[in-house]
């Protein structure tokens, strides 16, 4: 019998990241590295939400900074950095959303950060190990709280960190 194939393990990165990385941060930067170097079979994904959110950024006429940032983002998306935008079906979507509600309902968030539930239920929905944020609302979620949350969506929810304590964990 041939062996199986190992199956690519998914990192999803949130929008903050990847600003992060337009601007060469190097917490963000070192942090993704490590990513690379100690898993082997690794692809980073950008989940939907994300996407929608670098696109509105790049239009955003009253903030020059973000707006180049957010452009240099999606110029690198995939021919730099590699990463691979997901997509979600209609009903994959739907059950983001009501992950989500469920996610503020039960204050796991809070209840405005709607975009911040999505991205982590899109990225249990595509089976992500580690969503990577510097975002303080998903940074800080409990990791009980958050399986405890999901656990009945049939969905298991990513370890939230931040790029920084990954690089300072492997390099210290």
């Amino acid at each position: 019998m041939a062996p199986r194939p190992e199956r690519l393990q998914r990192i999803s990165v949130d929008t903050n990241v990847l600003l992060d990385l337009a601007a060469g941060l190097d917490d963000v930067v070192d942090g993704l590295e490590v990513v690379r170097r100690k898993l082997q079979r690794v692809e980073i994904v950008i989940p939907p939400t994300v996407i929608e959110e670098i696109a509105f950024q790049a239009q955003d006429e009253e903030d020059a900074a973000l707006q180049r940032l957010a452009s240099e983002a999606i110029q690198k998306l995939i021919p730099t950095w590699h990463f691979q935008p997901m997509a979600l079906s209609p009903v994959e979507r739907g059950m983001a959303e009501e992950f989500g509600k469920r996610l503020r309902r039960m204050r796991v968030l809070p209840d405005e950060e709607v975009n911040d539930a999505l991205i982590i239920a899109e990225s249990a929905l595509c089976n992500s190990i580690l969503l990577l944020s510097t975002d303080q609302h998903m940074a800080s979620i409990d990791f009980q709280d958050l399986t405890r949350a999901l656990k009945p969506c049939d969905v298991t929810p990513p370890v939230i960190c931040r790029p920084a304590d990954i690089a300072k964990k492997f390099f210290s």
